[in-house]
């Protein structure tokens, strides 16, 4: 081999790891911000879950405590008094619903962003690798 050989040999080793470092760079990027938007997203539904269960008990509190206020009506009339303790516990139930439907909204949303940004990321680092090799073609001919 020749000094001439020689240095094109170490040229185009030296571009094909510089190709390669800015590659990786491109795909760990993608990671990163993979990483980041779902860190992100995770602590808004950690937020809204969060959120939703302050209000549940804070209605709960609520219905505890107006219970004693009620003590006295059931002497003059019980009917009533379980009349109202029915209604109490079916519009308990509807509002426990409507916040186990917003937590299971709130999931499935966070499910759909994670999933348009997984593809989107794996695109990007194809894209990426198809980019590599076709420049690494380029660089190496074969001939």
């Amino acid at each position: 081999m020749t000094q001439t050989e020689f240095t094109q040999f170490t040229g185009k080793a030296m571009e094909a790891f510089s190709l390669f470092a800015e590659t990786n760079q491109r795909v760990v990027q993608e990671l990163a911000d993979l990483a980041a938007t779902t860190a992100k997203d995770g602590a808004r539904l950690y937020g809204e879950l969060q959120a939703n269960l302050v209000q549940a008990a804070r209605e709960q509190q609520a219905a505890l405590l107006d219970g004693p206020a009620g003590w006295p009506e059931t002497q003059k009339d019980p009917f009533q008094w379980y009349q109202k303790g029915i209604t109490a516990v079916v519009e308990g139930s509807q509002r426990a619903f409507r916040l186990f439907e917003a937590d299971a909204q709130a999931l499935t949303r966070l499910a759909e962003r994670l999933e348009g940004n997984t593809t989107r990321t794996a695109k990007e680092i194809q894209e990426a690798m198809a980019a590599y090799a076709t420049r690494l073609k380029e660089l190496h001919p074969q001939g």
